[in-house]
């Protein structure tokens, strides 16, 4: 009775595994957890990192004269030849005086222009409204951007329109006892005071920059083949002369020369002479900077080489940049992404028509994906133009000849990034 019992529980206990064991084979073939994510579309920019010099024609603009100096001019400002970009004062206290009378000046100018516009003017309260919103979004975007040079001008902007609202809905009938306020308390200061006792004059025209760093004759923007590998490695600072208020940056070009490697070298020498590139530098300012490739300075093709760009932009940021670290975009690259998990090889199957009509099948292995397709696998080969970390960038629209077979990645396909036992027609849960 025993041994019987032993056989009944021995046959059940096998019966139980292998039950076990075909429920794992159905599940494991047939519904297998994929996990899977959408093909979306992203643009890259591919990039070379260096460190760049930035230099530019600049002549040091100084003054002759004893006296405080009190600047005319911002940095980045625009300046006509023999134009005032400094006054000179007897005493520190007169070119603080200087500039506050200066600032009333200001005022007084801004508030009678209100008052013209309340008298003159017939402005809905909405276009106002527009005007301030419009003026809080450039104030915030130059926060953001750090762009604080900026800042002041679109702060500027935003309390006038706000002013006018004011104006417009009667909290302030007008500005005229503010300005009479301001006009006195300007002749006070005039009253107390000397006036400048000379000015500082450019030089010529271009723009004004107050920093000088030495490095304003450390390149020569006339001869931009005799900055070799060597020179760029050691370049020094000059001294700057003792009586140097600023310097004058004239033409409209400016340039930024970037070590880089042979191999590098040799892909920028494909954009050479044309404005294929893009130049970022994220320290310095926040703009992507369109850049023209004007010499490539190398001893030979195994050497490293000085590569240098041309570009006309300029903010006030980049005004007095000297040495940055530097992005160089050569191309940008626009697809699908999609994981580098997601690929695999398999073959697929092409039909074909000869010359004489005959139809046959052809075969071949190729790259491509798994996609969820109701619920069934499908594989899709891929054309694969980017590659970068742990995902690629498909084209949605390869030129004929590129793939072997019609279908490929679309947008939005679900994609198999992890699963087993995968293949072209696997039903899947």
């Amino acid at each position: 009775m025993d041994k019987l019992l032993f056989k009944r529980i021995l046959l059940g206990a096998l019966t139980a595994l292998i039950l076990v064991y075909v429920i794992y084979l159905f599940f494991s073939a047939n519904f297998n957890v994929l996990k899977t994510e959408n093909a979306t579309e992203m643009t890259v920019t591919d990039k070379i990192y260096s460190k760049g010099y930035i230099f530019r024609d600049e002549d040091y603009i100084v003054n002759d004269g004893n006296g405080y100096v009190s600047y005319e001019v911002e940095d980045g400002d625009e300046v006509s030849a023999n134009g005032v970009v400094a006054k000179i004062y007897r005493e520190s206290e007169d070119a603080v005086t200087g500039k506050k009378i200066e600032s009333l000046d200001n005022q007084i100018s801004e508030l009678t222009a209100l008052n013209n516009f309340y008298y003159s003017e017939s402005v809905g309260l909405d276009v106002i409204d527009n005007e301030i919103n419009k003026n809080m979004i450039a104030v915030m975007s130059d926060i953001s951007k750090n762009k604080l040079s900026d800042s002041g001008e679109s702060i500027h902007r935003l309390l006038s329109t706000i002013n006018k609202r004011q104006m417009l809905t009667g909290k302030i009938s007008d500005f005229s006892g503010k300005i009479a306020e301001l006009e006195n308390e300007k002749s006070s200061l005039q009253g107390s005071s000397n006036e400048s006792i000379g000015e500082i004059k450019s030089p010529g025209a271009g723009y004004f920059v107050s920093l000088t760093d030495g490095y304003e004759k450390a390149f020569d923007c006339e001869n931009l083949s005799s900055l070799t590998v060597d020179k760029y490695d050691n370049v020094e600072p000059n001294d700057v002369p003792q009586n140097s208020i600023g310097k004058l940056v004239s033409g409209l070009n400016w340039y930024v020369a970037c070590k880089v490697s042979p191999a590098e070298a040799l892909n920028l020498s494909l954009f050479q002479n044309s404005y294929g590139v893009t130049l970022e530098m994220p320290f310095a300012t926040s703009e992507k900077i369109p850049a023209k490739i004007v010499q490539i300075n190398q001893e030979n093709t195994d050497s490293d080489a000085v590569v240098i760009f041309q570009c006309n932009y300029m903010n006030s940021d980049l005004a007095d940049s000297r040495q940055e670290t530097v992005e160089i975009g050569i191309q940008d690259y626009t697809g699908l992404r999609v994981s580098k998990a997601a690929l695999h090889d398999d073959y697929v199957e092409v039909d074909k028509t000869d010359e004489n009509g005959n139809e046959t099948t052809e075969e071949k292995k190729v790259q491509g994906v798994y996609v969820v397709h109701g619920r069934e696998l499908l594989f899709k080969e891929v054309a694969i133009i980017y590659s970068e970390g742990d995902y690629v960038i498909c084209d949605p629209e390869p030129e004929d000849g590129v793939l072997f077979s019609d279908d490929t990645l679309r947008l939005y396909d679900k994609v198999v990034v992890e699963g087993d036992n995968l293949y072209d027609g696997k039903i899947v849960n």
